[in-house]
């Protein structure tokens, strides 16, 4: 779970500083993360650079000129975890943003977690 964390405070980084792209090192758990991120349109895509063992990410920028990652929020780094119910997603559903959960099936969103009634821990919210 920390290398979720890694990448993304990588991303948040890369966003602060405006660029338009950010390396981070190749592995398979962080495909998933990514999968996830390009779906929800938080991120324009990526490309594996197989000779380099790396992958490069792509950022999205708003109109307003900023990126979903400058209000990025972890959750539950060097702290208890935070999990949630399928119960208590629903009051999530209200409010702002985005929750990326850990699930049984693998890393999901707050409303595909709602849509299949599943639980998990919260790693990371973002606004």
């Amino acid at each position: 779970m920390n290398k979720i964390f890694k990448i993304l405070i990588i991303l948040k980084n890369a966003s602060i500083a405006n660029k338009s792209s950010a390396f981070i090192i190749y592995n398979r758990r962080y495909l998933k993360v990514l999968k996830k991120l390009t779906i929800e349109n938080l991120i324009l895509g990526y490309k594996i650079l197989r000779n380099l063992k790396k992958i490069i990410v792509f950022l999205r920028f708003l109109n307003f000129g900023g990126s979903p990652f400058n209000k990025l929020q972890i959750i539950g780094h060097n702290r208890l975890p935070i999990v949630f119910s399928s119960k208590s997603l629903y009051k999530l559903l209200g409010g702002s943003g985005l929750y990326l959960i850990f699930t049984t099936k693998g890393i999901l969103t707050h409303h595909e977690c709602i849509r299949f009634n599943l639980g998990g821990v919260c790693f990371c919210h973002i606004l």
